[in-house]
């Protein structure tokens, strides 16, 4: 999760998260990756596991405008950046596999 600073200046949230399984186990079988997303706060799942939460409290209501706005889901294999670390490019090719994707909204 990013936001903008009062200088409008992209501000990362969200270290990267280390889940409680080997590398292989990410790889070798599907996981689940939710965000409940409400007018107060934006939750982070891995597994049913919340390892991040934001809320309204965190912010500045400036800061807080942008999480009220429409948004859109991006599914990509990002790599390397602030967050990402070094790229072992001797793995490459990867392969970014979606078994499916769900979007619910509260009545």
């Amino acid at each position: 999760m990013h936001k903008a600073n009062a200088e409008g200046k992209d501000v990362p949230l969200i270290t990267p998260y280390a889940p409680s399984v080997s590398a292989n186990a990410l790889s070798n079988s599907f996981h689940n990756y939710a965000i409940e997303w409400d007018s107060t706060q934006i939750a982070y799942f891995f597994d049913a596991i919340e390892y991040a939460k934001f809320s309204q409290d965190m912010m500045t209501p400036d800061e807080w405008e942008q999480f009220k706005k429409p948004h859109y889901i991006i599914l990509n294999l990002a790599m390397g950046g602030t967050s990402g670390g070094t790229i072992d490019t001797s793995k490459f090719p990867f392969t970014y596999e979606i078994d499916y994707v769900r979007y619910y909204t509260q009545k």
